[in-house]
């Protein structure tokens, strides 16, 4: 089954995405977003193993809207999106993606129907791939709920406490 998305905190050039864990066989998370509803553009293929359910997003403009969806996989293949969530970040604007996410890396087919070329070819890039859904790339795992809630509300002192000085 598909993870439910329960939440995108906003956070300081950042968005915490919390989320229900999928059933099994699940043995990697992949997170995507997009600048507009229901077009995710960048993804990130491992967001983390079976039993991650928070993930932080770095590295977004402050007031821009993101939407965001996760998605369970396995070795064999990744599974149905969850429901999208937006958020908007507070911070400065910046260029780039989000830390760790990719253009166009959406776990929508096998390593196999994306690369055409000869069976070594395929079988080196099913090989990265492997390693990759064993591996995090990038990124900052938020360690629970409570965790990236105590630093939504860290950013929002910070940011009030910063137009005092």
């Amino acid at each position: 089954s598909a993870p439910l998305l329960l939440f995108a905190i906003p956070g300081f050039n950042s968005v915490t995405l919390v989320w229900s864990e999928a059933t099994d066989p699940v043995s990697y998370y992949l997170a995507a977003y997009g600048e507009s509803a229901g077009a995710q553009t960048y993804g990130n293929p491992n967001i983390g193993g079976k039993g991650t359910t928070t993930y932080t997003v770095g590295n977004l403009s402050g007031g821009k809207t993101y939407y965001f969806k996760v998605r369970a996989g396995n070795g064999c293949k990744p599974g149905d999106y969850s429901n999208e969530l937006s958020a908007v970040p507070f911070g400065a604007t910046v260029t780039g993606q989000g830390t760790g996410f990719v253009e166009g890396v959406l776990g929508t087919t096998t390593a196999k129907e994306e690369i055409k070329g000869s069976d070594e070819e395929v079988k080196s890039v099913k090989t990265v791939s492997q390693n990759q859904e064993q591996t995090p790339v990038t990124g900052k795992p938020a360690p629970n709920v409570f965790s990236a809630i105590g630093n939504f509300f860290q950013s929002i002192f910070n940011f009030f406490a910063g137009l005092f000085k």
